[in-house]
Parts: structure tokens; sequence; C-alpha cells
């Protein structure tokens, strides 16, 4: 379990690393260059790993409050 455990963590960093990118000024000029298209899938992109970052952050909780 400490395995799956550090292995949800290491996840947990990399999401909010990617969100960290995609949310930086260069990121978002780059997408309105590239259009609306990329501008739409960039925002998508970074609801996505907000979603995936609370389902992490909620099973690390659970997992360490033994509700699981």
């Amino acid at each position: 379990m400490d395995d799956y455990l550090q292995q949800l963590r290491e996840e947990l960093e990399s999401t909010r690393k990617s969100i960290w990118f995609w949310s930086q000024p260069n990121a978002r000029i780059g997408a309105q260059r590239a259009g609306e298209e990329f501008r739409d899938y960039t925002a998508q992109h970074i609801e996505s790993l907000k979603r995936s970052e609370d389902e992490y952050v909620k099973l690390i909780a659970d997992i360490e409050g033994g509700t699981l």
C-alpha cells in the first residue's frame, strides 16, 4: 500500500506541475495565437487536470485516513 500511496503522490505532483505549466502566460498566449480550437482545448485540459488533482487528493486522504 505504501508503494501505491507514493505513486499517487507522484502522480498528484505531476498533475500539479502540468496545471502550473498550462496556466502560465506563455501557454495562454500560444493558445491564443493557435486559434479558438486550441484555446478551448487548453481550457478543457486545465479543467481536466484540476479534476484529476481533486481525485488524487481525495484518494490519498481516504487511504491515509483508513476509509479505503
